[in-house]
């Protein structure tokens, strides 16, 4: 009787295995098949083909096959969504999954350089409590952009919307096949606003509308999951059961999220916005006393309404000090001073100025192309040195939306 019960075990065990080994490639057939067809965007190595989604970022007619200056996109945390509700929702937890914010902020400038509109895309402001206007320096000083995209995002909130477990717990049975499906739904939402900076005009563009961002996937293990641990998990524990890497996750719904704001973005751009590119020849003094801040040398910049942001910093040489500067035909230093009596009607001489041994200029200057813009310093032993600007218009002009991210407005702002 043992003999015969253990005949009929081995005989089941036998059986089942087979029946396994038949259910294998059937369950990996449709793991690939339902990772294939209606995920365009989807590898078997890396799961959702990121640069792809970026890349469909539709672009308005006006815009194709343009290529403009270089932008810089400042994008602080988002606030909290307590604070964005108001001190009465101050105890409410956070709903949803929680991430690092900052993927949001990644995919932005992704996405932005994705299109192929910039020369350039920078991140700037990304050091914690970073200030607008800090921000707004380190995109001209360091990076020379012509535009500023700043982001504000809302709360953003990401959820798993369905999971599906019978499948996955089969396929799971037979090993890797189950880590194919997809078989968790996630969905991430956030405001956003936009607003561009005129770096080479210092002002504030009007806030451009756009939709809010949405995305709702199905996302495989792979595309849920980065740690190295989570996959051991799995010899273990049920596949849809393991830990998920939210930031991995976020990402993945990200670009797809900021497609369409993006896309309205980049149509008020073209609709409202016009612009110059120029280039600036810059002649050094020969003593070394003026650098030449903003706009960088030979270097493309996008200027909207014909006036240009100029910056210089001058330093004395040693033993001296800086007695006046003229820009053009404008005494820049020492400011001249409005006369004080009444019914005068011109300036006044300029009072003596403090000594300065270091001089920044800051100006907006209506920029004649090809005419040169003579900056002349004078010492306090009297001798003169001068730097000279050339302003130059690319030849074809960057047309109706010369500018991806960087357009310029009809009037000023």
């Amino acid at each position: 009787m043992k003999a015969l019960t253990r005949r009929h075990g081995s005989a089941a065990a036998t059986s089942a295995r087979s029946a396994m080994h038949r259910l294998g490639p059937m369950l990996l057939a449709a793991c690939l098949a339902g990772c294939a067809l209606g995920h365009p965007h989807r590898t078997l190595a890396t799961g959702v083909d990121l640069a792809a989604l970026r890349a469909e970022l539709p672009l308005p007619a006006t815009m194709r096959g343009q290529r403009l200056p270089a932008i810089a996109v400042y994008a602080p945390p988002p606030r909290p969504a307590a604070a964005a509700a108001g001190a009465d929702a101050a105890a409410e937890p956070p709903e949803g999954l929680v991430f690092d914010a900052a993927v949001i902020r990644r995919e932005l400038v992704e996405v932005l350089a994705a299109t192929g509109l910039f020369a350039a895309v920078f991140p700037v402001g990304t050091e914690p409590q970073s200030e607008v206007f800090a921000a707004i320096d380190t995109a001209r000083r360091r990076h020379g952009a012509s535009l500023l995209v700043a982001a504000e995002i809302g709360p953003p909130r990401l959820v798993l919307e369905e999971r599906d477990l019978v499948l996955p717990l089969l396929a799971w049975l037979v090993g890797p096949p189950g880590l194919w499906l997809h078989s968790h739904t996630y969905a991430l939402e956030f405001d956003l606003g936009l607003k561009l900076y005129d770096l080479t005009g210092d002002r504030w563009l009007p806030e451009l509308p756009v939709p809010p961002a949405r995305a709702s996937e199905a996302l495989n293990f792979h595309e849920r999951t980065s740690s190295l641990w989570t996959y051991l998990l799995t010899n273990v524990w049920p596949a849809p059961f393991c830990p998920v890497d939210e930031d991995k996750v976020a990402g993945a719904l990200a670009a797809r999220a900021l497609a369409a704001p993006l896309a309205r973005f980049l149509e008020h751009l073209a609709e409202r916005y016009h612009g110059q590119i120029y280039t600036f020849a810059v002649q050094p003094d020969p003593r070394g006393m003026i650098e030449v801040v903003y706009p960088p040398a030979d270097t493309e910049v996008y200027v909207l309404g014909g006036a240009a942001h100029l910056s210089f910093l001058v330093s004395a040489p040693p033993g001296r000090t800086i007695r006046r500067a003229r820009l053009g035909e404008r005494l820049v230093f020492p400011a001249p001073a409005r006369a004080a009596v009444a019914g005068a009607g011109e300036d006044a001489p300029p009072a003596a100025p403090p000594p300065r041994l270091r001089l920044p200029l800051v100006t907006t200057q209506p920029l004649e192309p090809g005419a040169p813009l003579r900056l002349v310093v004078e010492d306090s032993a009297g001798e003169r040195t001068e730097c000279v600007l050339v302003a130059l218009r690319r030849a074809s002009p960057a047309g109706r939306t010369a500018s991806r991210t960087a357009q310029q407005p009809e009037s000023a702002h």
